[in-house]
């Protein structure tokens, strides 16, 4: 829809586009590489959804519909070898079961998000959605769990640590964002 829609409202598009900026610059990272882009659109669309699932109680759909389509679509055309963006056994398990037989175990071959985005999201995603959603009493709410999804996926686990205030804040921001122009 572009950056604007046609009630001169901010799209969703622009609205994560934003704060995926944001979150790569939280992190230092200022020219990511399209695994790290990758990442970063995984990351937050699992996230962003897992915290309209804990605010929005079912009344969210429609939207959380739209986060999966941008997400997805800022993915589809990323290039990237599969050792970029993971080296856990269960991913590549995930990747290679959507890939012909022949290419089976090759972390070093390229593929785009089309590809890896739909087998990762659709395994990590609903279990990481309902962890954030259960954990979202914390004094942080929702985002606060999600900051620490976002950091798992991005950089692993614990080296996002220093980053989760930052990181909370654009989640947050972002959240209130999306929830006005819902």
């Amino acid at each position: 829809m572009g950056i604007f829609n046609i009630f001169g409202k901010e799209s969703v598009e622009s609205i994560i586009s934003k704060a995926e900026v944001s979150i790569l610059k939280t992190y230092g990272i200022v020219e990511p590489s399209q695994a790290q882009k990758f990442m970063c659109s995984l990351s937050l669309g699992i996230a962003t959804m897992g915290i309209l699932s804990a605010v929005g109680k079912g009344s969210l759909n429609s939207l959380m519909n739209e986060v999966s389509d941008v997400a997805y679509k800022s993915t589809k055309f990323l290039s990237f070898r599969i050792n970029e963006i993971t080296s856990d056994k269960d991913d590549l398990e995930q990747i290679f079961s959507v890939m012909p037989p022949d290419m089976d175990g090759d972390t070093s071959i390229r593929i785009n998000g089309g590809v890896a985005f739909p087998a990762l999201f659709n395994s990590k995603g609903p279990v990481l959605m309902l962890e954030i959603k259960d954990k979202s009493t914390g004094p942080m709410g929702p985002a606060g769990y999600a900051s620490i999804v976002v950091g798992d996926l991005m950089l692993g686990r614990e080296k996002s640590k220093p980053y989760f205030m930052q990181v909370c804040l654009i989640l947050n921001e972002m959240t209130q964002k999306l929830l006005k122009n819902a």
